[in-house]
């Protein structure tokens, strides 16, 4: 590595989203306005640190687009018919963010950090499908936490943060040398 800066990043914090228990995602529409995508989390609090820091970092609207978010449909080998959420750095901006601080791209390794989840969903569910089709309708889409509680779902709307871009993939269209491979091969 020598003369190599190692740069590490991203929209994750792992200590956080252990805590929070990441479980699922929930799909929120009244048709009239952009949707949401719910994350689902067992521990309220967690979940609520991780969009408060979001908000803070980010803004109520992700304006640079700093947070992707892919939506992976198709079977995966070994795993459940459903779809899977990758939550991760936005690559792009970020090489853009190390041109404005001059660092060198030929001598800038990065070490990004991520998060997914494969969503199981019956085969005739449409949900994701409707959510495509609204965000392709109103040009945007808002992701919330949504806290798991014995009593049912509680959306946390104070929190949100609208987006503009969403990956939609086919898991066939996924090479080896993309951001969203990992999600496939995890379990092979």
């Amino acid at each position: 590595m020598k003369d190599k800066v190692l740069f590490v990043t991203g929209v994750i914090n792992t200590e956080l989203w252990n805590k929070a228990s990441w479980m699922g995602t929930a799909v929120l529409s009244d048709q009239k306005s952009a949707p949401y995508l719910g994350l689902l989390f067992e521990n309220r609090e967690a979940a609520i640190q991780i969009f408060e820091q979001w908000n803070k970092d980010f803004g109520h609207k992700d304006l640079y687009e700093e947070i992707r978010i892919a939506v992976i449909e198709g079977d995966i080998p070994g795993q459940e018919y459903g779809y899977t959420i990758h939550i991760t750095t936005n690559q792009e901006n970020l090489i853009e963010k190390c041109r404005k601080l001059k660092l060198s791209e030929m001598h800038t390794l990065f070490a990004i950090i991520s998060r997914f989840r494969r969503m199981p969903t019956d085969r005739n569910n449409q949900n994701m499908k409707k959510f495509r089709e609204e965000v392709e309708r109103f040009l945007s889409y808002k992701i919330i936490p949504v806290y798991m509680s014995d009593n049912g779902l509680e959306p946390l709307f104070e929190y949100e943060i609208e987006k503009t871009e969403i990956y939609f993939r086919k898991v066939n269209e996924i090479s080896d040398n993309d951001v969203d491979i990992a999600c496939i091969k995890s379990n092979q």
